[in-house]
């Protein structure tokens, strides 16, 4: 555990711990995350995480947890967190140049539906062609819609409260075969205990046994291609030999 002296006023020390696998998956204690309170149940909520490719891109992807947090710090937080009303969230998605296609098929989607209901009373396949029209044109809309929604659904997340700020956490660059592991920012020591002790098989230790069976793994694998390279170039020059020879 490494501790980092809180800057602002008397605040508690902040706690750090590693643990692998997804926020989502941890196993939570009944305490509230931010005054250690018994009887808290979870609360999910998101943050926006900024990701860098190997090409220097960057991108902002929503990631989200459960956190137990008690009565009054749940009110506390509703208090304080700021949402955006479903119309807001909605105009969001128009920040995507993918709006353009979604308005696009769905007007022709409303244009043909219009044509449409002049025909109800003609034969089956007259109805089932207008039909079909409606059905393609919609679909590319709402899977344009969709798509739209995911680009910008970063805009929509709420900022951190008080009281969700008392419990962060953030992705670390793990090796190959050792799997995701994240390092969480703990502001309570009775739930940094908490955490801990329900959560001990999940702990990142480098010289840990998840540590060492990753490393034997990746030892296994560059043996592997060690050898497969060398059979490729040994292959390569016997055939070249046989040519000579015969």
């Amino acid at each position: 555990m490494s501790v980092i002296p809180a800057r602002d006023g008397p605040q508690p020390v902040i706690s750090e711990l590693v643990l692998t696998g997804p926020p989502l998956r941890l196993r939570l204690p009944g305490i509230c995350a931010y005054c250690g309170a018994h009887g808290a149940a979870p609360l999910y909520w998101e943050k926006v995480v900024l990701v860098t490719d190997s090409e220097g891109s960057a991108s902002r992807l929503v990631e989200g947890i459960r956190a137990p947090f008690c009565p009054r710090c749940r009110a506390t937080h509703e208090r304080e967190v700021k949402r955006m009303s479903p119309f807001l969230n909605l105009l969001q998605c128009f920040r995507s140049e993918v709006m353009i296609g979604a308005v696009l098929t769905g007007g022709a989607a409303l244009f043909f539906g219009w044509k449409l209901l002049p025909v109800l009373n003609d034969d089956v396949w007259s109805v089932a062609a207008w039909v079909a029209l409606v059905a393609f044109f919609g679909l590319i809309a709402l899977g344009c819609l969709l798509a739209a929604w995911r680009a910008t659904r970063w805009r929509t997340v709420p900022a951190l409260t008080s009281i969700t700020s008392s419990l962060q956490w953030r992705e670390e660059t793990a090796g190959l075969f050792e799997g995701d592991r994240y390092r969480y920012t703990i502001r309570h020591p009775a739930f940094y205990d908490a955490l801990l002790a329900l959560n001990q098989d999940r702990v990142w230790k480098p010289a840990g046994t998840r540590a060492r069976r990753a490393a034997v793994w990746r030892k296994g694998l560059y043996i592997a291609l060690g050898i497969a390279a060398v059979l490729v170039i040994f292959w390569e020059y016997f055939v070249e030999f046989l040519r000579h020879e015969w």
